[in-house]
């Protein structure tokens, strides 16, 4: 592999930074070298396949190659077997900042409030900000987050939890039998992270830019109740999280005392779900779990009386099967339960218990959608997943409370694939986010898998069971103009399905979206 390293902006050539090469395994595939004085570098020796480029240097940081808009995601190059040299240039984007002041209602600074810079982002079907870096202001109020791609971004500044808001001193008598109500703060941000869509403000190359933000504050609502059933001599976790629609929001936590009593000080109005979690370990040094959940509105009055009864999470082996009798290595698969029709709360995945076992503990009642991930190293593939006499593949998982199941998942090795190239008027499209639906619909999507397309516009599925699938690409806007469609079941009928025969591979043509979910 032979290329330049130069700035985006001037076209002047880069020699201040140390290249690296990586293979999909994230393994080392050369030493990291040096451009020279015109920003040339070469790699040799390499084998065919795909590699992760990346330059390193203080003024920049940690910079990929071809750099893509969603975080967790790196573009790839490609050589072909009949390549004899592959040729690229690695353009950097110059760096941009932000910095500003944090102020509290009253104009005054606010200290170590936490600021966040986060960008719009497509996950699991939907539309939400992602945390991009974060930091805190210093003891003038003042903070600044650098070394951000260019992009569109949305700042946002909350206080610490239970931080109270300073009031102003009123003039005039002061009525001593009336104690004021506290306020709290709660987040803001810049641009306004309300509305169907997220807003953002653009950063350009090299640029810098000043965001003052001032908090907002809330009446300090309580959330006071009892938690149930709890054991005697363990303690109890309790935490408040807030369903805030595209940006994820710091949960509040509480303590309990003997009787199971909690208080939540400063909620803002809004929906939550209140989890609370009680483990322990017996004499027999085996793990005890209570949980439980609840959904609550917080308005502009205490909330009180609440009782939440503690109950057995529920516990599911799964146990591993080879199709055609074989042993199954266990680091060949992951299986997963995620809350049915979320994209913001985290898979739980199934835990060696001992190994080569694996157990589902501590899950708590509800509905949930299998995730199933398999190594492409290993080339394996998950055929079959059952419950009894459930297909929980193609069916949601109800979980009760103390619920014990066995989950059977049949693996073969005879898997196919699928090689889709994202395509625009027939021309292969580089860095188009391509998405494959592994189960579900396009109305009500339950595991998606989610890539972008190579320097060639060419992305491979691997580790398939025979089904049918369907296919979605667009380009993702770097400021935030069009990250995804809204709603997969908008875009079904721009969508390509291929048939994927057991074992086979199979290549087709994936026409890119516009953003309005037509085919460009």
């Amino acid at each position: 592999m032979r290329g330049q390293v130069v700035d985006a902006a001037s076209g002047l050539p880069i020699r201040d930074v140390e290249l690296s090469l990586q293979d999909l395994h994230w393994e080392q595939a050369a030493e990291p070298v040096m451009p020279d004085s015109q920003g040339r570098f070469v790699f040799a020796g390499l084998a065919a396949g795909e590699y992760i480029l990346s330059a390193d240097s203080p003024r920049t940081g940690h910079v990929s190659y071809d750099e893509l808009p969603d975080s967790g995601f790196v573009q790839t190059i490609r050589i072909k077997p009949e390549d004899r040299e592959k040729s690229v240039v690695f353009r950097i984007v110059p760096r941009v900042a932000i910095e500003g002041m944090v102020r509290d209602e009253l104009g005054d600074p606010v200290e170590r409030a936490l600021v966040t810079v986060n960008r719009p982002a497509w996950v699991n079907g939907r539309i939400v900000l992602q945390q991009v870096t974060a930091g805190n202001t210093d003891d003038r109020g003042r903070f600044r987050l650098g070394r951000l791609p260019p992009g569109g971004y949305v700042v946002c500044a909350a206080g610490q939890n239970g931080q109270i808001v300073p009031t102003a001193s009123a003039g005039g008598p002061v009525d001593f039998q009336t104690r004021p109500i506290p306020r709290f703060y709660t987040q803001t941000c810049y641009p306004d992270a309300g509305g169907s869509r997220p807003a953002v403000f653009e950063l350009h190359d090299g640029k810098q830019t000043e965001v003052d933000l001032t908090l907002g504050s809330a009446p300090a609502v309580s959330v006071k109740g009892h938690i149930l059933n709890l054991p005697p001599a363990t303690g109890v976790s309790v935490r408040l999280v807030r369903d805030s629609g595209f940006l994820p929001e710091q949960p509040l936590f509480a303590g309990t005392g003997q009787d199971g009593a909690f208080t939540f000080q400063g909620a803002p109005p809004g929906h939550y779900r209140l989890i609370a979690i009680s483990s322990w370990q017996e004499p027999d040094g085996k793990g005890k779990s209570l949980m439980a959940q609840t959904s609550l509105d917080v308005g502009a009055t205490n909330v009180e009386g609440i009782e939440v009864p503690l109950e057995p999470g529920a516990v599911i082996d799964v146990v591993l099967h080879g199709a055609a009798g074989e042993r199954v290595p266990p680091e060949s698969v992951q299986v997963g339960l995620r809350p049915a029709g979320s994209s913001t709360e985290y898979t739980q995945w199934a835990r060696p218990d001992p190994p080569p076992s694996f157990r589902f503990t501590f899950l708590p009642a509800g509905t949930y959608t299998l995730v199933t991930r398999t190594n492409f190293a290993e080339s394996t593939c998950i055929e079959s997943a059952t419950i009894g006499d459930q297909d929980v593949r193609h069916s949601l998982v109800t979980v009760t409370p103390g619920m014990t199941a066995k989950m059977d998942v049949t693996v073969s090795k005879v898997c196919g694939e699928i090689e889709a190239r994202a395509v625009r008027d027939g021309q292969p499209v580089p860095d188009a986010k391509v998405v494959l639906l592994l189960s579900g619909s396009a109305k009500q999507p339950e595991d998606l898998l989610t890539d972008f397309a190579n320097d060639e516009g060419e992305i491979r599925f691997t580790g398939l069971a025979a089904g049918r699938y369907r296919l979605w690409a667009w380009r993702v806007d770097n400021f935030g103009a069009f990250v995804g469609p809204a709603e997969l079941a908008a875009a079904e009928q721009q969508s390509a399905v291929v048939e994927v025969p057991k074992g086979k591979h199979v290549t087709i043509d994936v026409p890119l979206l516009r953003s309005e979910g037509g085919s460009r």
